[in-house]
């Protein structure tokens, strides 16, 4: 072989192992989607995971104010003595206080009597309280409630 014939040989050899810009472009474009959609769904897992946070939050704040109806006294009706917990009441509650994401709410707590009677429907009025605990916030916009009910009977 000659030396122009080697050389030219060797640039054929040297352009068929290299990339095209096309190819390139094509594995930065995949390269890029495939970041972005990690990003994307990273972001989502943290939404999901600080919107369950924030709701088993809520129910501990809800669980909270209903085991304080059933265990604060004294209550007994026929002495007058009834806890601030059997009242109705709204008050404001700070559901997180993450660093950057403070999220409060207000919880209301709804006290009705049942109006249960013994023997049924005739005789003696049972004083039985029903309470309704509900805690409600709002994160990104939409808004999240936690509803809880107990019953609470006289301390007799």
């Amino acid at each position: 072989m000659t030396s122009p014939t080697l050389h030219r040989l060797r640039i054929q050899t040297y352009h068929r192992r290299a990339f095209t810009l096309v190819e390139v472009l094509a594995a930065t474009a995949f390269l890029g989607l495939a970041g972005a959609s990690f990003l994307w769904a990273l972001t989502m897992i943290h939404t999901h995971s600080t919107a369950n946070r924030l709701y088993t939050q809520a129910q501990t704040i809800c669980q909270n104010q209903i085991d304080r109806v059933l265990t604060n006294g004294p209550y007994n009706p026929a002495m007058d003595q009834t806890p601030t917990e059997l009242t109705n009441q709204t008050t404001a509650v700070q559901v997180s206080t993450a660093p950057g994401n403070p999220v409060s709410g207000t919880m209301t707590t709804t006290v009705a009597d049942t109006l249960l009677k013994y023997p049924a429907g005739t005789g003696t009025d049972l004083k039985i309280k029903q309470a309704k605990v509900v805690v409600a916030y709002k994160f990104r916009g939409k808004d999240y409630s936690i509803e809880m009910n107990t019953m609470r009977a006289p301390d007799q």
